[in-house]
């Protein structure tokens, strides 16, 4: 049977170095880490997970919540959090929780049933309270705070303000004045920040933020759908819209074709997140570029090392938070022309 002593001299490298690498420690270099896995792999060695739970209480996991998994944005996040987690001997438990609160609970309960080493979780419904129990029992990273403070946990965020304002600055270089908005549910820090780059850059441009032609829907391609249809009905139509996200986006683009409109010649689109399909589509949908994969791999970077402080010095909590913020980037495409 093969033995970690088998994996030490196959890769080169210390005994000491492959069971650090095993038990996801964070201070092995890279090059290391990859000869340890690449004898593990030769060799067909797998670690003992269950006797190293017994030993230490840890199971090498992380649990990663997202709110829905149809949404092609949390594909790529996902997959930033687990080859990140890879690298390092960590196992992902992916759990998809459909924005409900008591399933979201369900889930963590359930983690922390594991004793896995951490959570990631995007747009938490839990409480503030729950929240700081969770931390207590294993390390906790955010993605998107929804309405929780970014001071209270470690969280990882995009700059979605200003990814709004040049989206819609955009809208206004090409000549368009009345720009209608459709949000997802405005139940995240993100949301807001979305929208209220939106409203930014009409007070700039001297524009009215008009009621008539502002949604607030669901994430859902159905949602822009009908808030598609809304538009089309109001009196006084916009000439561009800018979509929340692209699902949203795309849906109101659906509608826009099946009442005889073609984007961008009767009307632009923008969408938000830049998903793999917004490059693709007919017309390419112009988008505001979320780092997806990087922020996965930051959460975990940020988890690990939390970790490792905390066997280290085997304390309970700690007292600053981190804060990785990420830049986005607006990317024009077909689906955006001049004023028509």
């Amino acid at each position: 049977m093969t033995t970690m002593k088998d994996v030490a001299k196959e890769a080169g490298v210390s005994l000491g170095t492959v069971s650090a690498v095993i038990n996801g420690s964070a201070s092995v270099k890279a090059e290391n880490v990859k000869k340890v896995t690449q004898a593990c792999e030769k060799l067909g060695f797998v670690p003992n997970l269950v006797a190293r739970t017994l030993r230490t209480g840890s199971s090498t996991g992380i649990g990663l919540l997202i709110p829905d998994i149809t949404n092609p944005y949390y594909p790529e996040l996902a997959r930033g959090v687990e080859d990140a987690a890879f690298q390092v001997g960590y196992n992902v438990f992916l759990c998809n929780n459909d924005r409900n609160e008591a399933k979201e609970r369900d889930y963590v309960n359930y983690l922390l049933s594991k004793n896995v080493d951490g959570i990631l979780m995007t747009k938490p419904q839990l409480s503030i309270e729950e929240l700081k129990m969770v931390r207590k029992r294993c390390e906790l990273v955010i993605l998107d705070p929804g309405n929780t403070p970014f001071q209270e946990f470690d969280t990882v965020v995009a700059d979605n303000i200003t990814g709004a304002r040049e989206a819609v600055a955009s809208l206004c270089r090409h000549g368009h004045k009345r720009i209608a908005y459709v949000s997802g549910s405005m139940d995240s820090e993100s949301a807001n920040e979305r929208f209220n780059g939106y409203l930014q850059i009409l007070e700039e441009n001297n524009m009215i933020a008009d009621k008539q032609i502002i949604k607030h829907a669901g994430y859902s391609w159905s949602s822009g759908y009908e808030a598609g249809l809304e538009l089309l009905r109001e009196s006084n139509r916009p000439t561009a819209i800018f979509a929340a996200n692209d699902i949203i986006a795309f849906g109101i683009i659906k509608a826009l074709a099946d009442n005889g409109l073609l984007v961008p010649r009767d009307m632009s689109v923008v969408g938000f997140d830049d998903i793999i399909m917004a490059s693709y589509s007919t017309p390419s949908l112009s988008s505001v570029r979320m780092p997806k994969y990087e922020m996965g791999q930051k959460s975990v970077e940020i988890l690990v090392k939390r970790r490792n402080e905390r066997n280290e010095t085997r304390k309970s909590s700690y007292n600053e938070s981190v804060l990785a913020r990420f830049e986005t980037e607006y990317i024009e495409r077909e689906s955006v022309s001049s004023c028509p």
